[in-house]
């Protein structure tokens, strides 16, 4: 699973959480925004069941400055 976010480096936030929901478990991710944006970042790799997935985006600011949290996209590919 990977998540996409755009470069802009000014008052990204730093610790954003992605709850990620996968076969009857929740696994958070925390990733800094302030980096590796206009690119896919990997969120790990889950097991998915009939119950699906989903993926929810937090607002985590650990400063006054981190102020923007975006959720632009999430993809999702299948293991070889």
């Amino acid at each position: 699973m990977f998540a996409w976010w755009p470069i802009l480096r000014e008052r990204m936030a730093g610790n954003v959480p992605y709850v990620i929901y996968h076969s009857g478990v929740s696994t958070t991710v925390r990733v800094n925004q302030a980096a590796n944006g206009g690119t896919w970042n990997s969120l790990g790799v889950y097991d998915f069941d009939s119950t699906g997935v989903r993926v929810v985006i937090g607002n985590s600011r650990t400063t006054w400055w981190d102020t923007r949290v975006v959720a632009d996209a999430i993809k999702i590919v299948a293991a070889p």
